[in-house]
């Protein structure tokens, strides 16, 4: 195992010993610091492109639940929709079945009350056949 200042003596890109002659003194040479940094900067564009990819995932997750949602709720319009045409027909229905039965009930109030002028017509007839048999019956019996 290394010592810490035999760590310190060696490069932060490719391991190797440092000669002591640069003035970083933590690289070996200018193409192992810039291979280094730029090492650095692709493992964090890596990172931001982990990042932008994991994000974009959500964003299509959430498009994706969001298009559901939109489906649910245009079926559940439909629904509605049809439920309020059924409402109205239903509507139309019970009007035109209070037509008819005020038609029916009209009809029937016609018919009791024309066979109860005739019942009455009748009645009078009687009335007056019987008043007309008192009268020749009282006119005959006055006449003896």
């Amino acid at each position: 195992m290394k010592t810490n200042q035999q760590q310190e003596n060696l490069c932060l890109y490719d391991g190797k010993s440092l000669d002591g002659k640069r003035a970083d003194a933590i690289f070996c040479s200018d193409e192992c610091r810039n291979m280094y940094h730029n090492s650095i900067a692709e493992k964090k564009r890596l990172e931001v492109n982990n990042l932008i990819t994991s994000q974009q995932e959500q964003i299509t997750i959430l498009k994706n639940e969001n298009e559901k949602e939109k489906k649910i709720n245009a079926e559940k319009e439909l629904e509605i929709s049809q439920l309020k045409q059924q409402l109205q027909l239903s509507e139309k229905e019970i009007i035109t079945i209070k037509d008819k039965h005020f038609r029916a009930v009209t009809k029937l109030n016609k018919i009791y009350f024309e066979k109860l002028r005739n019942r009455m017509k009748s009645k009078k007839k009687d009335i007056n056949n019987s008043q007309n048999i008192l009268n020749f019956l009282v006119g005959k019996s006055a006449e003896k």
